[in-house]
């Protein structure tokens, strides 16, 4: 038997949150928040709503493959040398194949590019597929607050 030789994926494209993106990356942000939590509700998310504004410092990488959305995330400053890492999503059918730690890295290297000195972010306690892929990624835990885990990342000077 005749085994395919397995087609190479495009390759995964970060760019900037261009206005014209705002929304599929808002429809990929709702529907990870659906996923997770049953359903969406605009008024704990005002981040999401005001998607694509001018606000905060913060940057918006889309992840793409091809024309394809498939990630996001986004890099808000959090005080001196310090960044915070916010709105991370990989679309259900991309998970489990690198995009998130691709999207994370280029997130890694725009704080960077900033002068960070440190990294934090959070998730919610019970979400442990999330917990894990940050400690896998150099995170480690620094404290709970209600019920959201925060993470802490030092960066070596560059």
């Amino acid at each position: 038997m005749t085994q395919a030789t397995p087609v190479a994926a495009e390759p995964l494209r970060s760019d900037p949150l261009a206005p014209a993106d705002v929304p599929a990356v808002r429809a990929l942000l709702v529907a990870g928040l659906a996923e997770r939590w049953g359903d969406y509700e605009a008024r704990f998310n005002p981040d999401i709503e005001a998607l694509g504004q001018a606000f905060d410092g913060r940057l918006t990488l889309v992840a793409r493959q091809g024309a394809l959305i498939v990630a996001t995330g986004a890099l808000r400053p959090a005080g001196p040398g310090r960044f915070e890492i916010v709105r991370m999503s990989v679309a259900r059918e991309q998970r489990r194949r690198g995009v998130g730690a691709q999207v994370l890295a280029a997130l890694v290297d725009a704080a960077r590019e900033r002068g960070a000195r440190e990294l934090v972010l959070e998730t919610t306690l019970g979400w442990q597929s999330a917990i894990d892929f940050y400690e896998r990624h150099g995170f480690r835990r620094t404290h709970v607050q209600g019920e959201d885990l925060w993470f802490v990342r030092p960066l070596a000077a560059g």
